[in-house]
């Protein structure tokens, strides 16, 4: 009897056990546990899969759906997500952050400038992004004052460096995103001597057609110029234009440094007969401290152009006030008196008259 009775007790606690161990996967079957800190990245898709927010059991993970349309992943804050699960609802509470710092590349790691001269932003910067868009790229040294800048689409902005010694510098570039994330990236600037103010009397020139020109004349340099090379290849003095002339300043520190300058070659001025006429009484009228003028207006024979060269009478005409004098007198005035005679050269455009004056036109 007493053998029955342990055996009933011990049935009856197996089955107890049994039972407790049904209930306990039936629990651990339906269990939903939500997690707890769930982050979400800014910018990234935002998962639509429960199992990314709770601990689902087997019978309930399969029946498990979420409503994620209450998130917006391109904006930084605090969201709920709807999990349901049958008839039953759950809020899962999410945050959307910004966890990544913007994106710089450099163009190099060292940049030359001149001293007392701007190195653009452009010049140091090939791209910065990120997904949040650039709020601000200054550089921690040696920045223009501007009032605004600008940004252009690769994140470049319209900034400025200037150096007024010369040395190696080290700077640093320092970008923030929307979100306030920054990221800072160094590089090295060697900055060298402004060359061009070592030397004086590079000009845009001026030539007539044909005209032979001395590229260094009225140059000068310090000692701080080892020599200047002139590359004048582009340059053609027989065709009338706009040329560059490029001049090459070769430094103390073995550095070359480029002056472009203009070369403008004009056509070659060739005087009209009308003109010559002009060229030639302006010259007698210009000497003379009588009240008369000089003319050459004689006869078609008294002004003639070869092939060489032009020929001319020049007379003189008084003024009224000489004619009337020479009337008190009891003379007879001239109205045009035979002064000189004189010759042009077409080559050379020397005038010379038989009174033993000579004289270029221009």
């Amino acid at each position: 009897m007493e053998k029955k009775k342990r055996i009933i007790v011990g049935v009856a606690v197996a089955v107890c056990v049994v039972c407790a161990g049904i209930v306990i996967c039936y629990e651990n079957a339906t269990k939903i546990s939500i997690k707890e800190n769930i982050v979400l990245e800014f910018g990234e898709p935002v998962s639509d899969q429960a199992v990314d927010y709770a601990n689902l059991g087997s019978l309930v993970k399969d029946k498990a759906t979420l409503d994620v349309s209450g998130v917006d992943n391109m904006k930084v804050g605090n969201y709920e997500i709807i999990l349901k699960v049958g008839e039953k609802e759950q809020k899962i509470s999410v945050s959307v952050e910004d966890t990544r710092k913007p994106e710089i590349k450099l163009k190099a790691t060292e940049f030359t400038a001149v001293a007392g001269q701007e190195l653009n932003a452009s010049d140091i910067i090939e791209k910065i992004s990120d997904l949040a868009g650039i709020r601000s790229v200054t550089f921690k040294d040696h920045m223009t004052v501007q009032d605004t800048v600008i940004l252009n689409e690769e994140g470049i902005p319209d900034s400025k460096l200037k150096y007024d010694e010369e040395g190696k510098f080290e700077n640093t570039i320092i970008a923030e995103d929307n979100n306030g994330m920054k990221r800072e990236m160094n590089f090295t600037v060697n900055v060298r001597a402004d060359y061009t103010t070592h030397v004086q009397g590079i000009a845009d020139i001026t030539l007539e057609q044909g005209q032979e020109c001395d590229w260094m004349a009225g140059i000068t340099y310090d000692e701080r110029i080892k020599e200047i090379k002139v590359n004048a290849e582009a340059v053609d003095i027989n065709t009338p234009g706009e040329y560059e002339l490029i001049y090459i300043l070769i430094g103390d520190d073995d550095s070359e440094t480029e002056i472009k300058k203009k070369v403008i070659v004009e056509e070659k001025w060739v005087p009209s007969a009308e003109e010559v006429k002009a060229m030639i009484v302006q010259y007698y009228n210009n000497q003379s401290a009588t009240d008369g003028t000089y003319v050459i207006a004689g006869p078609a024979d008294e002004f003639v152009e070869t092939d060489a060269e032009y020929r001319a009478v020049v007379r003189y005409q008084m003024s009224d006030e000489e004619a009337e004098n020479l009337l008190r007198q009891g003379r007879m005035p001239s109205a045009n008196t035979l002064y000189a005679t004189v010759t042009v050269s077409k080559a050379t455009w020397l005038a010379q008259d038989n009174l033993g004056n000579s004289w270029y036109l221009f």
